[in-house]
């Protein structure tokens, strides 16, 4: 069961430095590790919280004009089908 085990969060941040401090300096947490990908902060006797950078928002292309998601869906299956 969960409630036997450690617990970790991660929690995706767009700012790691704000991040960093207002968990270190307004929840009082500490940092135990630090590492490229992020740091842990420990909370209680077994609890750790991940703090790492959140990942860009994919990029969206635009459809072409005079096209449709699903005109390309629809020219797919009718191909496939003759």
């Amino acid at each position: 069961m969960l409630s036997d085990n450690n617990v970790c969060a991660s929690i995706a941040v767009k700012d790691m430095a704000a991040a960093t401090k207002f968990y270190g300096e307004t929840l009082g947490l500490e940092a135990t590790m630090e590492t490229p990908g992020g740091t842990f902060f420990k909370s209680g006797s077994s609890a750790y919280s991940y703090i790492r950078p959140s990942m860009p928002a994919p990029i969206k292309l635009p459809t072409p004009p005079g096209t449709s998601k699903m005109s390309k869906v629809r020219s797919k299956h009718s191909k496939q089908k003759a």
